[in-house]
């Protein structure tokens, strides 16, 4: 499948209101039939809580993302809701639960850095003009 068509192939809800509190699930799903897929999203992407489905390729068909703040909603969407959707086959939930902030703590090193050489800069800067 091109990266065209599965972008086409992918729905996402903007502002869920759980999205900043949680960390992400996860569900891997199988459906019966290739062709079931955009039926099964149509209906995945309604449900509260799911933020994010897409078509994939692989071992799975699809990938629904959840933002919860409760283990209890989250069953409850996949164990009866999802799986309770004609064409659903299987389903496997991979929970998060350490997210890794690449991108605060590369400002955060970058910032210390930068007020390290600025100390150093200005050492050098008060040790040459003491010389003259």
């Amino acid at each position: 499948m091109n990266r065209k068509l599965l972008l086409k192939s992918s729905t996402t809800k903007k502002g869920t209101a759980a999205a900043a509190k949680s960390n992400p699930t996860f569900v891997l799903i199988n459906s019966d039939n290739e062709n079931y897929a955009h039926k099964i999203m149509a209906k995945i992407s309604k449900i509260d809580s799911v933020s994010q489905v897409m078509q994939v390729e692989g071992m799975y068909d699809l990938v629904a993302r959840i933002e919860s703040d409760s283990v209890d909603k989250i069953k409850d969407i996949v164990g009866n809701k999802i799986r309770s959707i004609e064409g659903v086959r299987t389903c496997l939930s991979l929970f998060g639960v350490y997210p890794y902030h690449h991108a605060r703590e590369t400002t955060a090193t970058t910032m210390m850095m930068a007020k390290e050489v600025k100390r150093t800069i200005g050492k050098k800067e008060v040790s040459a003009s003491s010389r003259v």
